[in-house]
Protein backbone atom coordinates (compact mmCIF):
# COMPACT_ATOMS: atom_id res chain seq x y z
CA UNK A 1 0.00 0.00 0.00
CA UNK A 2 1.72 2.91 -1.10
CA UNK A 3 1.22 6.39 0.33
CA UNK A 4 -0.83 7.61 -3.29
CA UNK A 5 -3.01 3.95 -3.21
CA UNK A 6 -6.71 4.81 -2.68
CA UNK A 7 -6.37 2.30 0.19
CA UNK A 8 -4.28 4.55 1.82
CA UNK A 9 -5.89 7.75 1.30
CA UNK A 10 -9.28 6.60 1.48
CA UNK A 11 -9.81 3.61 4.15
CA UNK A 12 -5.81 3.90 5.97
CA UNK A 13 -5.28 6.96 6.77
CA UNK A 14 -8.78 8.10 7.97
CA UNK A 15 -8.64 5.12 10.22
CA UNK A 16 -5.63 5.56 11.88
CA UNK A 17 -6.35 9.69 12.70
CA UNK A 18 -9.64 8.92 13.55
CA UNK A 19 -9.06 6.28 16.13
CA UNK A 20 -5.85 8.05 17.33
CA UNK A 21 -8.21 11.04 18.03
CA UNK A 22 -10.85 9.21 19.42
CA UNK A 23 -8.80 7.41 21.91
CA UNK A 24 -6.96 10.21 23.29
CA UNK A 25 -10.67 12.23 23.66
CA UNK A 26 -11.59 9.53 25.73
CA UNK A 27 -8.25 10.15 27.26
CA UNK A 28 -7.01 6.60 26.97
CA UNK A 29 -3.40 7.87 25.87
CA UNK A 30 -1.81 4.43 26.29
CA UNK A 31 -4.35 2.67 23.76
CA UNK A 32 -4.17 5.31 21.58
CA UNK A 33 -0.26 4.93 21.28
CA UNK A 34 -0.76 1.35 21.08
CA UNK A 35 -3.19 1.94 18.33
CA UNK A 36 -0.44 4.22 16.44
CA UNK A 37 2.34 1.26 16.70
CA UNK A 38 -0.10 -1.71 15.51
CA UNK A 39 -1.44 0.59 12.24
CA UNK A 40 2.12 1.85 11.45
CA UNK A 41 3.21 -2.04 11.58
CA UNK A 42 0.27 -2.42 9.71
CA UNK A 43 1.55 -0.21 7.33
CA UNK A 44 5.08 -1.69 7.24
CA UNK A 45 3.42 -5.00 6.79
CA UNK A 46 1.37 -4.41 3.94
CA UNK A 47 4.73 -3.73 1.80
CA UNK A 48 5.81 -7.41 3.38
CA UNK A 49 4.69 -8.96 6.65
CA UNK A 50 8.46 -10.03 7.31
CA UNK A 51 9.54 -6.08 7.44
CA UNK A 52 7.45 -6.22 10.44
CA UNK A 53 9.51 -8.94 12.13
CA UNK A 54 12.20 -7.42 10.98
CA UNK A 55 12.04 -3.96 12.25
CA UNK A 56 10.77 -5.28 15.80
CA UNK A 57 13.11 -7.27 15.61
CA UNK A 58 15.41 -4.59 15.50
CA UNK A 59 13.90 -2.39 17.38
CA UNK A 60 13.70 -4.67 20.77
CA UNK A 61 17.19 -5.47 20.70
CA UNK A 62 18.52 -1.90 20.47
CA UNK A 63 15.94 -1.23 22.83
CA UNK A 64 17.73 -4.06 25.00
CA UNK A 65 21.32 -3.08 24.17
CA UNK A 66 20.38 0.53 25.46
CA UNK A 67 18.57 -0.71 28.71
CA UNK A 68 21.86 -2.89 29.54
CA UNK A 69 23.99 -0.10 28.31
CA UNK A 70 22.09 2.19 31.40
CA UNK A 71 22.94 -0.23 34.02
CA UNK A 72 26.57 0.16 33.48
CA UNK A 73 28.90 1.49 35.76
CA UNK A 74 31.85 1.06 33.83
CA UNK A 75 32.30 3.81 31.25
CA UNK A 76 35.10 1.37 29.30
CA UNK A 77 32.37 -1.65 29.12
CA UNK A 78 29.76 1.26 28.09
CA UNK A 79 31.93 2.39 25.66
CA UNK A 80 32.66 -1.25 24.08
CA UNK A 81 28.79 -1.75 24.06
CA UNK A 82 27.95 1.36 22.06
CA UNK A 83 30.55 0.40 19.73
CA UNK A 84 29.52 -2.98 18.71
CA UNK A 85 26.32 -2.03 18.84
CA UNK A 86 26.58 0.18 15.90
CA UNK A 87 28.47 -1.96 14.12
CA UNK A 88 26.07 -4.51 14.19
CA UNK A 89 23.50 -2.22 13.03
CA UNK A 90 25.59 -1.20 10.68
CA UNK A 91 26.84 -4.42 9.43
CA UNK A 92 23.01 -5.55 8.95
CA UNK A 93 22.42 -2.74 6.77
CA UNK A 94 25.30 -3.58 4.85
CA UNK A 95 23.84 -7.00 4.36
CA UNK A 96 20.62 -6.13 3.66
CA UNK A 97 21.11 -3.55 0.94
CA UNK A 98 24.75 -4.68 -0.30
CA UNK A 99 25.33 -8.34 -0.02
CA UNK A 100 24.17 -9.56 -3.47
CA UNK A 101 26.65 -6.33 -4.89
CA UNK A 102 29.36 -7.30 -2.69
CA UNK A 103 29.25 -11.24 -3.80
CA UNK A 104 29.27 -10.45 -7.55
CA UNK A 105 31.84 -7.66 -6.98
CA UNK A 106 33.81 -10.69 -5.28
CA UNK A 107 32.40 -13.40 -7.74
CA UNK A 108 30.96 -12.27 -11.20
CA UNK A 109 29.65 -15.55 -11.45
CA UNK A 110 27.79 -15.72 -8.17
CA UNK A 111 24.31 -16.94 -7.78
CA UNK A 112 22.41 -14.18 -6.46
CA UNK A 113 20.66 -14.60 -3.19
CA UNK A 114 17.46 -13.61 -2.50
CA UNK A 115 17.26 -10.72 0.17
CA UNK A 116 14.32 -8.87 1.15
CA UNK A 117 15.09 -5.48 1.21
CA UNK A 118 12.76 -3.96 4.43
CA UNK A 119 11.46 -0.87 3.54
CA UNK A 120 13.61 2.34 4.59
CA UNK A 121 16.12 0.28 6.68
CA UNK A 122 18.53 2.80 5.78
CA UNK A 123 16.23 5.23 7.76
CA UNK A 124 15.75 2.78 10.49
CA UNK A 125 19.00 1.79 11.12
CA UNK A 126 20.71 5.01 11.35
CA UNK A 127 18.04 6.36 13.35
CA UNK A 128 18.60 2.98 15.70
CA UNK A 129 22.04 4.25 15.95
CA UNK A 130 21.50 7.71 16.90
CA UNK A 131 19.29 6.87 19.51
CA UNK A 132 21.65 4.30 20.72
CA UNK A 133 24.54 7.48 21.18
CA UNK A 134 22.33 9.56 22.55
CA UNK A 135 21.41 7.01 25.34
CA UNK A 136 25.11 6.43 25.88
CA UNK A 137 26.15 9.77 26.21
CA UNK A 138 22.79 10.45 28.60
CA UNK A 139 23.37 7.39 30.39
CA UNK A 140 19.58 7.01 31.15
CA UNK A 141 16.43 5.87 29.73
CA UNK A 142 14.17 8.54 29.59
CA UNK A 143 11.06 6.66 27.25
CA UNK A 144 9.55 3.54 27.79
CA UNK A 145 9.80 0.71 25.42
CA UNK A 146 6.21 1.99 23.85
CA UNK A 147 6.96 5.30 23.04
CA UNK A 148 10.11 3.64 21.38
CA UNK A 149 7.99 1.79 19.42
CA UNK A 150 6.06 4.85 18.43
CA UNK A 151 9.39 6.57 17.27
CA UNK A 152 10.64 3.53 15.76
CA UNK A 153 7.50 2.81 13.71
CA UNK A 154 5.52 5.68 12.82
CA UNK A 155 4.52 5.14 9.64
CA UNK A 156 4.76 9.11 8.38
CA UNK A 157 8.71 9.10 9.36
CA UNK A 158 9.43 6.76 6.40
CA UNK A 159 8.48 9.24 3.60
CA UNK A 160 10.45 11.95 5.46
CA UNK A 161 13.95 11.88 4.39
CA UNK A 162 15.01 14.23 7.36
CA UNK A 163 16.08 12.22 10.95
CA UNK A 164 13.60 13.44 13.75
CA UNK A 165 14.81 13.48 17.36
CA UNK A 166 12.31 11.20 19.97
CA UNK A 167 11.75 13.81 22.38
CA UNK A 168 10.28 16.45 19.72
CA UNK A 169 8.36 13.37 18.18
CA UNK A 170 6.56 12.16 21.45
CA UNK A 171 6.25 15.97 22.46
CA UNK A 172 4.02 16.67 19.08
CA UNK A 173 2.25 13.06 19.87
CA UNK A 174 1.26 14.25 23.08
CA UNK A 175 -2.39 14.90 23.77
CA UNK A 176 -1.57 16.98 26.74
CA UNK A 177 0.75 19.37 23.84
CA UNK A 178 -2.02 19.16 21.54
CA UNK A 179 -4.71 20.70 23.62
CA UNK A 180 -1.95 23.38 24.79
CA UNK A 181 -2.05 24.64 21.38
CA UNK A 182 -5.69 24.13 20.92
CA UNK A 183 -6.30 26.44 23.95
CA UNK A 184 -3.62 28.98 22.90
CA UNK A 185 -5.38 29.12 19.62
CA UNK A 186 -8.77 29.77 20.58
CA UNK A 187 -8.15 31.82 23.76
CA UNK A 188 -7.21 35.57 23.26
CA UNK A 189 -4.92 37.09 25.70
Amino acid sequence: MGITSDIFVLIYLPFTLLGWACLNRMKKYKQADVFLVFTSLVFIGSYNYRFVLILITIVCTNYLIAKYMCYMKNMRFRKVVIVLAVAINVGMLVFFKYCNWLRVLINPNAILWKVLIPIGISFYTLEQVCYLIDTYKSGEMKYTILEYLIFSTYFPVIFRVQFCDMMILLHNLDQKHVAEFRRRRYVKD
